[in-house]
């Protein structure tokens, strides 16, 4: 029961993460949050030192009243023994680094499970691009040829799954076996530090007490002094020991105030997504429309969509951003202009639409949020997928698909008093996409993306400044060596090219 409760915090923090990131955006950029994995290690750490430096014991062990003893194996007759400072590291070790490892190798395992099948089919197809990749020199065809890394990040896909059924099964296999009483070890890593769970008697209750009330007596008595310092101290030191006595209280709670908060939030997001759910029909005419560029299907479309939903809801406004990111995809300026300047449209003889379109579909565009995975699913890449704006989403798809005219559309500059369509980290974020994906030598053609990297760079000269990081967390070794001979190689093109300077 503790394992399980030990595995249920870190989905409530990035449940609670990802609720304040929708209302504050600017907190998915914070260092913290970028590192939700390393800050929730850290969190654990000081819990679980904490819990184990007073109680012997684990956070979730605590809870159901449990401590962690010695065993000591003499013959037939066991003996126990409180732990030792070696086991005290020990056990934070397991408890906090390990499952920090092996949630970061799920993550790397699912990622390159996802990228090696594409760039297989990619290098399968070189054969047929040889002469785009012959244009490339002699070195691009060497560095083509080390094929080790893939071949080794292919084994370990292969692998990987078998080691987790080892890992996974040997603690179900000894909660088994503690279950039916044949070990008195409840885990393998219990069993590695000869070290079991006992329930906390009447006894050990009373002396840990009677311990920390002589310790918060003493710890009293030096701060006996008059001064205000001294003051402020004991408040703090008596509002902290008070929380921490209550703290079974206050987690109980906590945990009865998330889960009806949780009861609340799902009741009202099925009754809105019951009202306002959009016709499948009228949402596939409107996405095939952006797509192919049929501005009166298009128009005809957000006219019946404006007409039989409120626009307010958030069902119309996803649907209004996918149906954005979709056109930019496919170059459909016409389209991408038709839905973010509704009121400036005029219908193919000059005049005025004889519906025309609300201006609210301007600023449900400017302003909307992604929150829905039905229309954009999360990139391992950016973990902030569901803290970004349309337009920021829009921008990311625009470098995936190698849409130059419609990210060109988004950074052109805009009449006053409309604000820039994409903030500047969002453009960092596009650079730092594109940098990546024109260093990728497993794909058929990298230098396609050169143009949109230029664009980019006449556009925001400051890019290839040297406090602009042009790197990013999920690439390393040769790939970061390339991006930044590809920095380089920009920045005398640059700086050579007077045109682009003007």
């Amino acid at each position: 029961m503790q394992e399980r409760m030990a595995v249920g915090f870190k989905p409530a923090i990035e449940y609670l993460v990802h609720t304040l990131c929708e209302s504050y955006p600017h907190l998915a950029l914070s260092l913290p949050v970028r590192r939700l994995d390393e800050t929730y290690a850290l969190l654990r750490y000081g819990v679980e030192n904490y819990f184990l430096s007073r109680y012997d014991s684990l956070a979730t062990e605590k809870f159901y009243g449990m401590k962690r003893v010695m065993l000591h194996a003499a013959g037939d007759a066991n003996s126990t023994s409180p732990l030792t400072p070696r086991a005290r590291k020990l056990a934070l070790l397991f408890a906090v680094l390990m499952p920090y490892l092996k949630a970061k190798l799920d993550a790397y395992h699912k990622q390159l499970a996802e990228r090696l099948p594409r760039t297989a089919s990619i290098s399968s197809s070189s054969s047929r691009r040889e002469e785009q990749t012959q244009r490339m020199g002699n070195m691009l065809r060497r560095l083509k040829e080390f094929q080790y890394l893939r071949t080794m990040q292919k084994g370990f896909v292969a692998t990987y799954p078998f080691a987790h059924f080892a890992y996974e099964g040997s603690f179900f296999l000894y909660q088994w076996l503690y279950l039916f009483g044949d070990t008195p070890y409840f885990s393998p890593v219990l069993k590695s530090m000869k070290t079991i769970l006992v329930r906390v008697t009447q006894d050990d209750e009373s002396v840990f007490r009677q311990n920390e009330t002589t310790y918060r007596e003493k710890l009293m008595e030096k701060l006996g002094g008059p001064g205000l310092f001294d003051r402020l101290r004991r408040i703090a030191l008596r509002t902290t020991w008070a929380t921490l006595d209550h703290s079974y209280v206050l987690l109980l709670l906590g945990i009865a105030g998330y889960k009806f908060v949780e009861w609340m939030y799902s009741e009202e997001v099925t009754e809105e997504e019951s009202m306002a759910s959009i016709a499948p029909e009228l949402e596939q005419k409107l996405v095939t429309a952006c797509e192919e560029g049929n501005i009166k299907v298009c128009w005809n479309s957000v006219v019946e969509l404006q007409s039989r939903y409120a626009l307010s809801s958030e069902s119309v406004a996803e649907l209004l951003g996918y149906a954005f990111s979709c056109a930019a995809a496919h170059n459909q300026i016409d389209i991408m202009a038709l839905l973010l300047y509704p009121t400036d449209v005029t219908d193919s003889g000059g005049g005025k639409p004889n519906v025309p379109l609300k201006s609210e579909i301007h600023s449900i565009l400017l302003y909307g949020m992604c929150r829905w995975e039905k229309y954009f699913p999360g990139r391992p890449r950016f973990q902030c997928c569901f803290a970004l704006r349309y337009l920021a989403y829009t921008a990311i798809v625009c470098v995936e698909q190698n849409a130059l005219l419609a990210l060109e559309f988004l950074v052109q500059q805009q009449e006053t008093p409309i604000p820039p369509l994409l903030a500047d980290t969002d453009v960092v974020r596009c650079f730092e996409f594109a940098l990546e994906l024109g260093s990728d030598l497993n794909s058929p053609a990298p230098e396609i993306y050169r143009p949109l990297l230029m664009m980019l760079l006449h556009r925001y000269p400051t890019l290839l400044l040297p406090h602009v990081n042009g790197k990013h967390e999920s690439v390393g070794g040769i790939i970061e060596k390339l991006m930044d001979a590809l920095r380089a190689s920009l920045l005398y093109e640059y700086v050579t090219n007077p045109q682009l300077q003007t």
